[in-house]
């Protein structure tokens, strides 16, 4: 049984295709390692360190090897990341 999308991959899946123009493929690939990042990390970026995203991207991009995982490590985390932010400033403050 497949688990259902984390809301914030969801919009970062909008965003790519609204902002970037995206195409499936990609944004498919994109939504994959942005799942992968946040089952790693915790399911709340604001948690994230920069030591511990850095650390995963290099993890990430030593075990690819030369596919397409690796050439796609940093355009998805510098999207991404721009999506966390954009969570992150439209949360309403208590």
């Amino acid at each position: 049984m497949e688990s259902a999308e984390p809301q914030l991959v969801a919009h970062f899946k909008t965003w790519l295709r609204k902002h970037r123009g995206a195409s499936d493929p990609t944004i498919k690939l994109y939504a994959r390692d942005a799942v992968l990042i946040m089952t790693a990390l915790g399911p709340d970026p604001t948690g994230w360190r920069p030591v511990d995203v850095r650390s995963y991207v290099m993890d990430r991009a030593r075990t690819c090897g030369n596919g397409s995982d690796g050439k796609n490590s940093m355009p998805w985390r510098r999207s991404f990341r721009r999506t966390c932010g954009e969570a992150r400033s439209s949360r309403p403050t208590s």
